[in-house]
């Protein structure tokens, strides 16, 4: 009797120190990060790569950290570079078992072999070798790590296998005949097929390559083991299938058919990011806040007109133009549109006499307000607020007064001002600009400096519509 009793209490001892340890894992993985807390990440060049589509970045492993990140509500700075010094952790290949412990897997991959559009499969590695010869061939860095990297180098001695470069430029190259053979990650494949087109894959590599973590020179941070926790859970969810589906055989071609047509290019923003940057260095002003007004206002279209008038791709008013000195019919050359929005732009800044010292996002984002409302509005939102003792220069601020401005219970009768009811539209306009010009600066560089020159050199306006 005395043994069942004690067996019935260890085991109640057994149940309890593992709730305990439940609860411990649970009470660590709530409080290892924190919302607004920072994750920088550099991408080593052995990794496989994110490719920048129309100014937004793509890639597995990229979504997969971007997930976690949005779960958690860590900001999450991903930073392409060679050495991966200067942050946490970097993602990379990881290499021998001996060396695990100092990284974190994330996932498992693939490398495999693209050529042109018509040539034929080949399934054993001496087959491949054959096929290639004495071809033109380049191959993703992280591939120098596997075995089979060793192997084709054995069977190809006299061969030259060049490293390419990171980005989309080795899939352009492969369509013009400047490479014969590239030899990327499967996931680079299926976005470069289903974006270009014009390729094919003729061998994949059975050997699995595992891609993930490594830690500085600090070791373990001290978000690793929420990441790890979390992993563990959504590799279990619907969310986690749809992503390997989306970068697996054709999953990414229904991803493509979602960007918008003008937006699918490789490494830019835009079929008109040429004439962006012309503009931005004529007019001293950011080409790529241009184009994220553009994205907004007409997805890239130079030839449309809205039900209010507003003509091409920044729909301008035919009012405004006027007031800059161009004539109505001039709107839908698409230089002369962007033109205008930069000069409106810089307009609105100097009518509002933003001081210098004001912070830059807040003046942005009053700015764009002002571009979307009108000048008098937000004007009239600041003076209201100043005289109700709020800070003018803060974008909350404004916001908020921009909304009491449509509300017919607010009264103030010491400033005067019309009412405003489109104050849900400037909001909106404001949020989506101000993020997707952000987006933009941290996949796209800025331009060098670009001589100015006429329309005449931008794409035929039927090519964004």
């Amino acid at each position: 009797m005395n043994r069942k009793r004690n067996w019935w209490w260890g085991a109640l001892l057994v149940l309890l120190c593992g709730w305990s340890c439940e609860t411990d894992r649970g009470a660590s993985r709530a409080h290892a990060v924190s919302a607004g807390d920072s994750l920088r990440v550099v991408v080593a060049a052995d990794a496989p790569a994110d490719l920048v589509i129309g100014g937004e970045r793509y890639g597995y492993y990229c979504d997969l950290l971007r997930a976690y990140c949005d779960s958690t509500g860590v900001v999450l700075s991903l930073v392409r570079d060679a050495g991966g010094s200067g942050a946490e952790a970097s993602l990379r290949t990881v290499p021998s078992v001996r060396r695990r412990r100092k990284y974190m897997t994330l996932g498992a991959t693939h490398y495999v072999v693209l050529a042109a559009a018509g040539e034929q499969p080949v399934t054993s590695m001496h087959d491949l070798a054959q096929r290639i010869g004495d071809g033109r061939v380049w191959l993703a860095a992280g591939f120098q790590h596997t075995r089979s990297y060793d192997q084709l180098r054995d069977l190809l001695p006299a061969t030259e296998l060049c490293v390419a470069a990171d980005g989309a430029e080795p899939f352009g190259d492969l369509l013009t005949g400047a490479v014969d053979y590239l030899i990327c990650e499967q996931g680079e494949a299926a976005m470069a097929d289903a974006l270009l087109g014009g390729m094919v894959t003729i061998h994949a590599f059975p050997e699995e390559v595992r891609i993930g973590l490594g830690y500085g020179p600090e070791g373990r941070p001290a978000w690793a083991s929420d990441l790890h926790a979390w992993l563990a859970e959504w590799r279990k969810t619907d969310d986690a299938r749809r992503l390997r589906a989306r970068y697996a055989g054709d999953g990414f071609a229904a991803c493509v058919a979602d960007i918008v047509p003008p937006c699918r290019v490789v490494g830019g923003i835009s079929v008109w990011d040429e004439l962006f940057r012309r503009v931005g260095a004529r007019e001293a002003m950011d080409w790529r806040l241009l184009a994220a007004i553009a994205y907004h206002e007409s997805h890239f279209r130079a030839g449309v007109r809205s039900g209010a008038g507003a003509v091409g791709m920044m729909q301008i008013m035919p009012v405004t133009a006027r007031h800059l000195g161009i004539g109505a019919s001039q709107l839908f050359d698409p230089e002369t549109n962007v033109t205008a929005a930069a000069r409106l732009l810089e307009e609105i800044e100097a009518q509002l006499a933003l001081a210098d010292s004001m912070d830059a996002e807040e003046k942005l984002r009053i700015v764009l307000a002002a571009y979307n409302s009108g000048v008098g509005t937000v004007r009239n939102a600041r003076r209201l607020a100043e005289a109700e003792g709020s800070d003018a220069d803060l974008w909350e601020t404004v916001a908020d007064y921009l909304a009491l401005m449509g509300d017919r219970t607010y009264r103030n009768d010491s400033i005067p001002y019309r009412r405003f009811r489109g104050s849900s539209e400037t909001l909106a306009f404001v949020e989506d600009v101000a993020e997707r010009y952000a987006i933009y600066c941290s996949n796209v560089a800025p331009a060098p400096d670009v001589p100015p020159s006429g329309p005449d050199d931008s794409p035929a306006a039927d090519a964004a519509d």
